[in-house]
């Protein structure tokens, strides 16, 4: 009697050959598994959409433009759902025709008037979704676009450059139609960092430099905002947001360059001076004060060779995101409330000085794994309610990666070439937020269109309002008085 089960050396004849050759679906379907640090962002979702990015913006043309539609995402991981057989994987399965295409990038629109975004991204359909509607005043001509993300696909800036992918397509009135191969799912990170060698020696410093930068602070008690709420209260999150004009902006930016620091750097120690400028919150002897900031870093500049497809105008949509912290000591005699703005300098060039031996440091990539175990003892220390600083994400100035305007083209059929109307689209407003976990704060700092934003997200019932306004003003009346100095 004749078998029908196929041996594995059979199997994998089929797999690697028949299948492509007789079922041509197969050619269109790629997948890998999720990488360690993706299935890290994956779990801290809890289901419920935890930490998934988003952008709103408010474009305002000027003139009536195509409608949005056709517009499928060019990058892999978006177009991209998790399966669970046989562990997690991305899966991406593309469009065999141009119809199918369309249908697929119209389902991934979603054309209302934002009064329910409470329901998150199941990642078994689908790892990203577009919002598209009206604003709420139908006279103003203004629309409401949002994109959002989990962030084990992407981070916050490389979705502000699709955000730009997508305006750009609006203002030209077109979509991607043309036929061309699918594109690779891109590695993950894991796979492009460097590889640690073997040399004990090398490995015996990079231990010694950590211990200066990082292990002779972390048993300290550590100084922040101190949770007044209560763990198991249900999540009540909240954004509060500070804008500078674009003249305030010049001010604080020519004074923080003047005094050799970044925005960021200047934000961190105020939300540090902030935390404590009416409290003694270590019980030791010491007349320092400690602060542990945790910052999250691009390390794609610092991968031996960029992933494939990175070009100067484009970012590739991938989790290259590293953690990294900056272990702060600051005399007691600075955090009195009045503070000097010498003072306040002073701190923040100790902040670049301790952020800058980390990162630019020979042994970098032999500190991340040493760091990570102490990710988890931090966030522990949170539950607990211990002291804590917000977490930062600063995206820099957004004018080449999301431009505010974008001037409005026809297609001239005559001779096969874009025509200027004259008309743009403007975004007149950006939100940049997230589903927010219940025990963090979060910080979201930019320029926009010339000016400066600081958005700063948390839960209320874990940390209150009248906790956290005061600290906000505090933060924001120190960020504001640079501008004495510029």
């Amino acid at each position: 009697m004749a078998s029908f089960w196929l041996s594995s050396a059979e199997r994998r004849v089929c797999t690697d050959g028949f299948y492509r050759a007789y079922i041509p679906e197969a050619a269109l379907a790629s997948s890998r598994p999720l990488s360690i640090g993706e299935l890290m962002y994956a779990a801290s979702r809890r289901g419920g959409g935890m930490t998934d990015p988003s952008t709103i913006d408010t474009p305002s043309p000027t003139t009536k433009y195509p409608r949005l539609r056709g517009i499928a995402p060019r990058y892999p991981l978006l177009a991209s759902n998790v399966t669970f057989l046989s562990g997690p994987h991305f899966l991406v399965n593309a469009p065999a025709t141009l119809a199918r295409a369309l249908q697929s990038a119209k389902a991934q629109v979603e054309f209302h008037t934002f009064h329910d975004q409470e329901q998150p991204l199941d990642i078994r359909e689908r790892t990203c979704a577009l919002w598209w509607g009206r604003d709420a005043d139908p006279q103003s001509g203004k629309y409401v676009f949002g994109l959002i993300t989990t962030h084990f696909v992407t981070d916050n800036r490389r979705r502000l450059n699709l955000m730009r992918r997508f305006l750009e397509l609006l203002a030209i009135g077109c979509h991607f139609a043309a036929k061309a191969a699918p594109v690779p799912i891109p590695v993950p990170t894991e796979h492009l960092k460097p590889q640690l060698g073997d040399d004990a020696e090398e490995a015996r410093q990079a231990k010694i430099v950590f211990d200066e930068l990082v292990n002779q602070y972390a048993k300290k008690p550590m100084s922040g905002i101190v949770a007044d709420g209560t763990p198991a209260a249900a999540l009540t999150p909240r954004i509060l947001r500070k804008v500078w004009s674009s003249e305030e902006t010049a001010r604080i930016l020519r004074a923080c360059k003047a005094h050799g620091v970044t925005i960021t750097h200047l934000v961190n120690i105020a939300g540090a001076l902030s935390s404590v400028h009416d409290k003694s919150v270590n019980d030791d002897d010491d007349d320092a004060l400690y602060f542990d900031f945790s910052q999250p870093m691009d390390i794609t500049a610092k991968i031996p060779q960029h992933p494939g497809g990175i070009t100067s105008s484009d970012l590739e949509v991938a989790v290259r995101i590293e953690l990294y912290p900056v272990m702060l000591r600051v005399p007691r005699s600075v955090a009195t409330g009045n503070e000097s703005q010498e003072s306040i300098w002073e701190v923040a060039k100790q902040f670049k000085k301790q952020n800058d031996a980390f990162v630019k440091s020979p042994y970098f990539w032999h500190f991340l794994p040493m760091y990570r175990p102490m990710i988890t003892e931090s966030y522990n220390a949170k539950l607990a309610g211990r002291p804590a600083m917000p977490f930062m994400s600063s995206l820099g100035d957004l004018k080449t990666v999301l431009p505010a305007r974008y001037p409005v083209q026809t297609s001239n059929t005559a001779n096969g070439h874009a025509g200027d109307t004259g008309a743009e689209i403007r975004i007149t407003e950006n939100w940049t937020a997230g589903r927010i976990d219940p025990f963090s704060l979060v910080y979201h700092l930019f320029t926009f269109d010339g000016r400066l934003y600081l958005q700063f997200r948390y839960n209320m019932n874990r940390t209150s309002s009248a906790l956290i306004e005061p600290w906000f003003e505090r933060v924001v009346a120190i960020v504001s008085r640079s501008t004495q100095d510029a």
